[in-house]
């Protein structure tokens, strides 16, 4: 994962904490419905995307360089005298250039991941007294442990072999 990947989702989480905080004061304390978490991941989503995006495409452009013929290349530096080049010789707008299906994606992942995120801690923290941290460590056990246990048993059984998850 780039670290512009890594950044960008600590800000949309971020993000949508400070969303989803502001709506539970604005809703009198109580936690908030399943539809407004879906909404607060979209904004945070969208907003995350586009602040994200000049960076996202200073890394394209960098690596699509080195793929050009000599005489078409730019010759960036580094990230920031491609944002500098980008936005002298094309303008400020250009850096946005392809944010729309950014954007898009990066709507439709957080609301999914975010919000369904926000209402499993919420669930399990209301009917079983869990905390956050054993609700994430649970649902991680849950999710990776059938695909650890087949690795193992697949190794001892298959010596020798890869099994199709290692691809």
């Amino acid at each position: 994962m780039q670290i512009m990947d890594v950044l960008k989702t600590i800000y949309e989480s971020l993000y949508f904490r400070i969303l989803t905080n502001k709506a539970i004061a604005a809703n009198d304390g109580k936690p908030l419905p399943l539809y407004q978490k879906a909404l607060c991941g979209l904004t945070a989503g969208a907003i995350g995307a586009c602040v994200g995006s000049p960076a996202d495409l200073a890394l394209i452009r960098m690596q699509a360089d080195a793929t050009l013929p000599a005489a078409q290349r730019r010759h960036y530096k580094n990230a920031f005298h491609a944002l500098y080049r980008i936005t002298g010789d094309e303008g400020v707008l250009a850096l946005w250039k392809g944010a729309g299906p950014t954007v898009v994606r990066a709507m439709a992942l957080n609301m999914g991941m975010l919000a369904s995120y926000d209402q499993a801690v919420e669930f399990f923290k209301d009917t079983m007294g869990l905390t956050e941290a054993t609700t994430v460590v649970g649902m991680l056990n849950i999710c990776t442990g059938p695909s650890v246990y087949y690795e193992i048993f697949y190794s001892a059984t298959h010596p020798g072999k890869v099994s199709v998850l290692k691809c």
